[in-house]
């Protein structure tokens, strides 16, 4: 999914690879990439692997504001985490196997 979002934001071959390997540097989305992604449909927290919603929520009916983990507690464990992308995703993965 994290590969498809950057190029929902229209661009092919280097415009992509280029915001892609931004993030992959710094863990963060560009406010720029994050605004293009965002009129594709797409809505993260703080970090990446927070995904509020994506484009195909609306195509396969998910209903984005009944997240299968709490976006409360997501959003707790990025400010407490503070950017360890490898903590935050497993403490994602495991409040999703408690809910």
């Amino acid at each position: 999914m994290m590969n498809d979002m950057w190029f929902d934001m229209g661009n092919e071959g280097g415009a992509a690879e280029l915001a892609k390997a931004e993030f992959l540097k710094t863990s963060t989305i560009p406010e720029p990439v994050r605004d293009a992604l965002e009129e594709e449909g797409w809505v993260f927290g703080a970090t990446v692997l927070h995904i509020q919603k994506c484009p195909c929520c609306d195509a396969q009916g998910v209903d984005p504001s009944e997240p299968p983990v709490a976006s409360a507690e997501i959003a707790a464990l990025e400010r407490i985490l503070d950017g360890d992308l490898d903590a935050l995703a497993s403490e994602i993965e495991d409040m999703q196997s408690i809910f």
